[in-house]
């Protein structure tokens, strides 16, 4: 057995989503340097968008009506983070780049 500390954490704050959240990633998607936040909702086609304030709490979501799931990657090597996105109804994806 490897010993440990244990665990301890800061009160929570809790957030409001949409329903069924489903897949949450991360990202630096507003372009200031601090941690955001991007929900898929398993049973609706909208993201929900929590931007950072880099002191572990988030603005409000910001809606976008789009997909099944997402991830969050630089796809064009420019150094921001672009969502891909699944459309599970239509066998397609999509790649919204950051600009």
């Amino acid at each position: 057995d490897i010993p440990c500390a244990p665990l301890k954490f800061l009160n929570y704050t809790s957030y409001s989503t949409r329903i069924d959240p489903y897949a949450i990633r991360t990202g630096y998607l507003d372009g200031d340097s601090l941690l955001d936040l991007v929900v898929a909702n398993k049973n609706d086609t909208i993201i929900s968008i929590y931007y950072g304030f880099g002191n572990g709490t988030l603005e409000s979501q910001k809606l976008y009506n789009t997909a099944y799931d997402v991830a969050v990657r630089d796809m064009n090597n420019d150094n921001k983070s672009d969502i891909i996105l699944t459309y599970t109804d239509s066998n397609q994806i999509a790649i919204l780049i950051h600009q």
